[in-house]
């Protein structure tokens, strides 16, 4: 959340340097929260075949690549167009892509249903406080670089998505170490227990059910 909120302060700063014009940055906006849609929906809609471990890292490729055209300095407006829709751009600085789809569903599967509230509660409490944690962050660094270090604005825009690249290689690495207790496949030791009670309670259903009929066949009128 942290990347999402750094560059949400200055993407749209960040074009109007490039000199585009208002009417294209308009587009731009709506076109990358389509193309971040249809990225998610795409995505998480396959994550039980790809694996959601490798739908996380993918995801954090996007970011990278998207990082690094905005980061490289072009002022091409389709080729940034493109980066910003098939990457991980967020214009809004909320979580997009299909990270928050799959962490959430993550977190459902691991946690028992007692305790989902509190666990939804922190994930979200800590996902606004990072988006918060990067905005203070952009701002802060461009007005580090252009008043103290004397950098164009330009520059000092594309300086924070260098750190988004970072942050992306950071989140990319951290994927790696998640376990197969992330996979749809898993079954949590609660829902095993949930499991072999089924069949116990199905029992008992039965034979709530025949009691009556035997009682009134044990008492014929």
């Amino acid at each position: 959340m942290m990347s999402f909120g750094l560059t949400n302060q200055v993407l749209t700063l960040y074009l109007k340097e490039l000199h585009i014009s208002e009417p294209n940055i308009g587009l731009f906006m709506s076109l990358t929260m389509i193309g971040d849609s249809v990225l998610s929906y795409f995505l998480t809609w396959n994550s039980n075949k790809i694996g959601n471990r490798r739908v996380m890292i993918i995801g954090s490729v996007l970011m990278f690549l998207s990082g690094g055209v905005f980061a490289s300095g072009t002022s091409n407006f389709t080729i940034l167009l493109v980066a910003s829709v098939l990457g991980v751009i967020s214009p809004s600085g909320n979580e997009t892509g299909p990270f928050k789809s799959i962490e959430e569903a993550v977190l459902a599967k691991l946690t028992p249903p007692n305790h989902r509230p509190e666990i939804y509660a922190i994930h979200w409490v800590l996902a606004a406080a990072g988006s918060s944690i990067g905005s203070l962050c952009a701002g802060a660094l461009i007005q580090t670089l252009t008043s103290k270090y004397e950098f164009s604005f330009a520059r000092a825009y594309r300086t924070a998505f260098i750190f988004y690249c970072g942050i992306s290689v950071v989140k990319a690495t951290s994927m790696l170490f998640l376990t197969g207790k992330c996979e749809a496949s898993y079954i949590p030791k609660f829902e095993q227990e949930q499991q072999q009670q089924i069949p116990e309670l199905e029992h008992d259903a039965l034979l709530a059910e025949e009691g009556p009929s035997l009682i009134s066949s044990s008492h014929p009128l």
